[in-house]
């Protein structure tokens, strides 16, 4: 008799970004943020969505799969008084690319938070979809583990900039 192995799903490593890494990336943005309309997707906790308020963005809809962080992001919202310009989704970040394009949503700025070694962010951008959710001269801000950044960009995005920190890769892309 043969036994068949039960699949269990890989378990992805969850890593916050540091004050110094949010601080570089909104170095590097700028101004950039102001008035902007803010898409933070795999966005954990929220920091940058919510540093991104806190810098003067109009709007920033955050999309987390966790129940528990997708709460905490709302209390923060509310604790810092930005419920009127933030709204968070509470769901998988592949389907509300899907949605939000579908609704005809578009973002000036998106950030692209994945879990370590997942893949989520290279397939967020071979998504076809995922284009439409970008106004005229958007920026995406893709962070990623050090080997997963090491591939080239699928598709044909244009590489602005990318830093490492650490085992950290953060990869500025724009539309052509």
């Amino acid at each position: 008799m043969t036994t068949t192995k039960q699949f269990k799903p890989r378990r992805f490593v969850v890593r916050p970004i540091t004050s110094r890494v949010k601080g570089a990336i909104f170095s590097i943005l700028g101004e950039r943020i102001e008035g902007k309309r803010i898409l933070d997707l795999f966005a954990g906790l929220g920091s940058l969505g919510m540093e991104a308020l806190s810098r003067g963005a109009e709007e920033a809809v955050f999309v987390e799969i966790d129940t528990g962080y997708a709460e905490r992001i709302k209390d923060a919202l509310q604790k810092y008084g930005f419920n009127h310009k933030g709204a968070v989704i509470k769901g998988d970040a592949r389907r509300w690319v899907e949605i939000l394009a579908g609704k005809g949503r578009q973002f000036e700025v998106v950030f692209l938070d994945p879990p370590y070694g997942s893949g989520l962010g290279r397939e967020i951008l071979r998504n076809k979809k995922f284009p439409a959710l970008l106004s005229e001269n958007a920026l995406v801000i893709l962070r990623e583990f050090w080997r997963e950044a090491e591939k080239e960009i699928p598709g044909s995005w244009e590489v602005k900039e990318k830093r490492k920190y650490g085992e950290m890769v953060i990869t500025f892309i724009t539309l052509p």
